[in-house]
């Protein structure tokens, strides 16, 4: 589930960067100088950026059944004595947890 948002999450970082970036252009290229309407125009402009998740459909993760195999009973001992392997964390439960610790902060006031 975290590389669901996390994937989500780096499209939409991707498209805020292109319209902002474009954003960004257009009032030099229209020359737009009055100070309320470039103010409108950024205030439009952060809130399709916020709003983009909601004008568009997220990506869904895909959720594959995967059917048990039958357990057998066995006469040998239970522990083969290989020690299991220990993934670790994945990396983007560890981008996600930074994200959330640095998000943490400032939303307690």
């Amino acid at each position: 589930m975290a590389a669901f948002y996390l994937d989500n999450l780096l499209h939409w970082t991707g498209q805020v960067m292109v319209i902002g970036a474009l954003g960004l252009i257009l009032p030099l290229v229209l020359r737009v100088r009055h100070p309320r309407s470039q103010l409108l125009y950024f205030h439009f402009l952060l809130a399709v950026c916020l709003l983009l998740p909601l004008l568009q459909p997220w990506r869904h993760a895909l959720i594959v059944a995967v059917h048990p195999m039958p357990v057998t009973s066995t006469t040998g001992p239970a522990f083969s004595g290989a020690p299991a392997a220990n993934p670790g964390l994945p990396w983007n439960v560890i981008v996600l947890w930074i994200l959330a610790g640095g998000i943490a902060p400032n939303c307690a006031g």
